[in-house]
Order: structure tokens, then sequence, then C-alpha cells
């Protein structure tokens, strides 16, 4: 599925830290024209699971997220994305659903620069104000790059 497809045109995309090494085949996205982007806070999650690794599969992860980072833009964290940040905690709290510190900034990221979540977690981002995500994307059986023990 594009993700032209998936929203009815063509799309802003903020791709979040599991697209890419095992965790989503990314032969199986075709975002075509779609306007690409990562957060910040995604490449410190890629550089952890990379930092994390040994051998070989350190070598290949860091590898790719320095080819992420030579590739797509990087989102900052700056007061518009503050903003939102702000506004997302206060509605998850007042709802009294938690959810993960890094997916909200992915979630407020995306809100403040107008872009799509694409995502392999089809729960992370659901139910968050103003917030679209897509997560109809192939997943291989390797585990979280950023995940501690992961390597």
């Amino acid at each position: 599925m594009t993700a032209k497809a998936a929203v009815g045109g063509l799309c802003s995309c903020l791709c979040d830290h599991r697209i890419g090494l095992g965790v989503i085949d990314p032969g199986v996205i075709d975002l075509g024209d779609d306007d690409i982007a990562i957060a910040a806070i995604s490449v410190v999650e890629l550089t952890v699971g990379a930092l994390l690794a040994s051998g070989q599969r350190r070598v290949r992860r860091q590898s790719y997220v320095d080819d992420i980072c030579a590739t797509i833009p990087i989102l900052t964290y700056d007061r518009a994305v503050a903003l939102e940040h702000a506004d997302l905690l206060v509605s998850v709290r007042r709802t009294g659903r938690a959810r993960r510190a890094h997916d909200l900034i992915i979630a407020a990221t995306a809100v403040a620069s107008r872009r799509v979540v694409v995502t392999a977690d089809r729960t992370a981002f659901t139910d968050l104000s103003r917030v679209t995500s897509i997560s109809d994307i192939a997943r291989t059986s390797e585990p979280h790059i950023g995940t501690p023990g992961a390597t």
C-alpha cells in the first residue's frame, strides 16, 4: 500500500523508528512522490539500536542509520513540536491511556509538520487528536532495532 493510496492523495509522511532494518521491509513501502521525513527522536531510537548491537549486526545497523540521516530530512524538536507535544501529553493524561514518550514526540512532530505517521505499530498512534497514521505495512521477524537486547 502506498501512503498516497492510504490517504487519497499526495502525502507528507513522517516515518517512525520502526521503519527499516528488520521491522518493516523497505521494499514493500512505495511512497512514490510522497514527501517523507523522520523525527529527530527516531534517529535516537535507530542509533540506540545500533549501539546496543555487536559485531556485523552493529556495523549493518549503523550503516542503515547513516544512510537514513544522509537521505531523509530530519525534523527537529522545535517550539511548534513542543506545543503539539504538550497538547498530546495533556490529552493522554486526561484520557488515562498511557503512551510511550518517544511515540508522543513522533506524533507531535507529525502534527506540527502536517504529516502522516508511517509505522509498523498499529496501536501507538490510534486515538491521538489530529494524528493520522498508516500501519498497513509488511513486517519481518527481526526484533525492533531500538530494543535493548535485540542484538
